[in-house]
């Protein structure tokens, strides 16, 4: 886990220059603040959940490696880090009431990473800095636009993260002032842009290209009526924007009162109390960063909970001259449920073994699992890369945050081993429906009759499209079903009407008897003759222990030998080693499974 370093950020002082411009009337309509319902909010943070408590747990990566040394390179950050940013920053200013369609501009997230990249070089967090001796005057004038233009920050290991603490801004440093959480709440933002490199931030600001003109009372943060509490914590302090109706206020008539429904604790905030040892704070800020006419207080509380409410009441304050007290309400409620715990791969069968990520819809949650069986708790293993399944396991997950549990998630991982060297042939043959389902099992044993029988009519099944009754009817035949007196199973009795298996001579089939390979070789032929194949073409190998082979087999073996999988050029059934075919030796399920896909790539 990457150590985190305190992060620290800059204000954007650009008062003067913005004065005129915040000002400026838009040529479109006018909207107005929007006051959200709970389930709103949680539907509109589904749309694009992002983290929010772990924000800070993942570092950024690049489509192109950034550079602070010579020659400089800006880089490009990957586009997902700049779209949690951004879904970040938009459902802020969702809650908050205002629009939440800002978007990325390219030409902003220019400046914003040329910005960062100077900031790297210089290794100084700084609104003005001074240009590197090595630098090109292009990429600086870019650069420059960037760091003075934006939110700057440093310490953070993503853009998320550096939003996030902008938002919340309540450091010795920007606690009077607020000035980053304005920067965001700026009504007039339509665009924005961002920039990471090793640590420092810029999210630019500098925009007030909205058609629109957005129509409020006062911009409150926490959120008017509904707040969630994830966004809370014991040092962020509460501010109020009024809108310009409000006069400009004075620190020295204003007083806040907060009281806490639930228990009727009551903080009173004026200058008497700009800040104390408790931890409570009070200031008035009028100047301009994005937003001006801010009321900033912070009350000494050890913690926010769901379903605190609290309500607010700020007087001192007045329109046109006249007495315009603001009452208002915040609820704090939870964002975030523990949603059920899923996993990346299927329930099912896998070869060998087979790693298994797990996840929620819940970003921040934390997610615990058992793998013997028991049911997970928060003390059982706390889930934190893939997990790595040898032997057949069932999982079960469940997710937490905020104190509460979601249900628990079972997912059942069946591993069957199977020698190295068939792993991709049977994986391959599974996927083409070769290798029925409930013969995907014990691949190292010995395969039956029975099931040997169950494959190649599979084969036939699946190469021509054909049910078993029309394969029948197309080779005129049908089947007996009094062939046998010790099975009734229709593949087995399919495949003797179709001349592939005979009986033992006494009306048996023996269908637990295991096959040799020359019977396999035999059964293999006589299904490429049901396809209409009867010649190889080619050159038959030459078995060191052909005196071995059965006289019924030989022609077998020779045509199995020589028909060639046309995807490697193999025989569909070759040797054991050492020039050996080993008529009398055992046909494992494995290596009938590969022979099948061999026979199915050798046919057209």
């Amino acid at each position: 886990m990457k150590k985190r370093i305190k992060a620290i950020f800059f204000i954007l002082i650009l008062v003067c220059t913005i004065t005129v411009s915040a000002h400026e009337s838009h040529a479109g309509t006018t909207v107005t603040l929007k006051e959200r319902s709970i389930g709103e909010i949680m539907g509109k943070y589904r749309e694009r959940p992002f983290k929010i408590i772990n924000a800070w747990w993942h570092d950024v990566e690049y489509d192109v490696e950034p550079s602070s040394a010579f020659p400089y390179t800006a880089g490009k950050v990957k586009d997902e880090y700049l779209q949690e940013a951004l879904d970040a920053l938009n459902f802020i200013r969702y809650l908050a009431g205002l629009p939440d369609d800002v978007y990325i501009d390219e030409t902003y997230t220019d400046y914003a990473q040329h910005g960062a990249v100077l900031l790297a070089a210089i290794d100084t967090l700084t609104h003005n800095p001074v240009q590197p001796g090595d630098m090109p005057d292009m990429f600086y004038d870019i650069a420059y636009k960037g760091t003075s233009r934006s939110n700057c920050g440093y310490g953070h290991n993503n853009i998320l993260s550096a939003v996030l603490s902008c938002m919340d801004d309540s450091d010795s440093y920007n606690i009077e002032r607020l000035g980053h959480r304005r920067w965001f709440l700026n009504p007039s933002m339509q665009k924005t842009g961002f920039g990471y490199y090793k640590g420092f931030s810029s999210t630019y600001v500098y925009d007030w290209s909205r058609e629109n003109d957005i129509k409020y009372d006062f911009i409150s943060w926490p959120a008017k009526n509904y707040m969630p509490v994830e966004f809370m914590n014991r040092n962020t302090a509460w501010s109020v924007n009024l809108g310009e109706e409000y006069d400009y206020p004075s620190v020295n008539n204003v007083t806040v009162r907060l009281i806490r429904r639930n228990d009727g604790k009551t903080w009173t905030f004026s200058r008497k109390i700009s800040m104390d040892d408790a931890g409570n704070y009070f200031n008035v800020d009028n100047d301009n960063y994005g937003i001006q006419k801010c009321i900033i207080f912070r009350p000494d509380i050890e913690e926010y909970a769901h379903n605190d409410i609290f309500d607010v009441t700020i007087s001192g304050i007045s329109k046109g001259g006249h007495s315009a007290d603001i009452k208002y309400t915040v609820q704090m409620f939870s964002l975030l449920k523990p949603e059920p715990v899923k996993a990346d791969k299927q329930e099912g069968t896998y070869l060998n073994g087979v790693e298994v990520a797990l996840f929620c819809d819940t970003p921040d949650a934390d997610i615990f699992y058992t793998t013997d069986g028991t049911m997970p708790t928060t003390k059982s293993n706390w889930y934190m890369e893939p997990i790595n399944i040898s032997e057949t396991t069932v999982i079960k997950a469940i997710s937490c945050i905020n104190g509460e549990q979601s249900k628990v998630s079972s997912f059942y991982y069946n591993i069957e081993q199977v020698s190295k060297w068939a792993v991709a042939d049977i994986e391959k043959a599974i996927s083409l429906k070769l290798i029925p389902p409930p013969m995907q099992k014990n691949y190292r044993e010995n395969i039956t009759r029975a099931d040997f029988c169950k494959l190649v009519v599979n084969f036939l099944v699946q190469k021509t499209g054909k049910s078993i009754e029309e394969l029948l009817r197309k080779n005129q035949v049908s089947i007996r079903y009094s062939a046998f007196t010790d099975t009734s199973d229709k593949e087995i009795l399919a495949a003797n009407a179709l001349g592939i298996v005979n009986g033992d001579g006494k009306g048996r089939f023996n269908p637990n008897g295991m096959i040799t390979r020359q019977e396999a070789a035999v059964m293999l032929m006589r299904t490429a003759n049901v396809l209409g194949i009867t010649r190889t073409g080619e050159i038959p190998e030459d078995f060191a222990d052909s005196d071995d082979f059965a006289d019924w087999a030989k022609d077998a073996i020779a045509f199995v030998s020589s028909l060639k999988d046309k995807t490697g050029n193999k025989g569909i059934m070759s040797g054991v080693g050492n020039g050996y075919f080993s008529p009398h030796g055992s046909y494992t399920r494995e290596q009938s499974y590969v022979t099948i896909l061999r026979l199915y790539n050798a046919v057209k």
